[in-house]
């Protein structure tokens, strides 16, 4: 049993997870809560920006995603409309098989 699978499954249409916060149950879709994490992301880049390059003014933030390679281009586009609502100014998406193979080749 998964302690967690109550905070994160989704009802058996696939639309929308319940997400208790504050004793409240609220819904969101997938796209809301990826936006709700990519924007902590943003955060906590800008926070690390700040903190080891004081004066200098932040750069745009850019985010390089790992996709599984059956992700149908309504996934991607999900993801897209996520990071852009979440104010990410740069979004790649990349076949997870590539980014293990630069991620690989940075090692070396």
């Amino acid at each position: 049993d998964d302690i967690l699978e109550p905070f994160y499954s989704f009802r058996k249409d696939g639309k929308l997870a319940p997400i208790a916060y504050n004793g409240e149950e609220t819904e969101f879709s997938a796209s809301a809560l990826l936006g709700m994490l990519f924007s902590k992301v943003k955060e906590s880049a800008a926070a690390t920006w700040s903190r080891q390059n004081s004066g200098v003014d932040q750069p745009p933030v850019a985010l390089a995603l790992a996709c599984p390679p059956d992700l149908t281009p309504d996934g991607q586009h999900e993801l897209l409309d996520a990071a852009y609502a979440a104010g990410i100014d740069e979004v790649q998406l990349m076949n997870r098989s590539v980014a293990y193979q630069s991620t690989y080749a940075r090692k070396f």
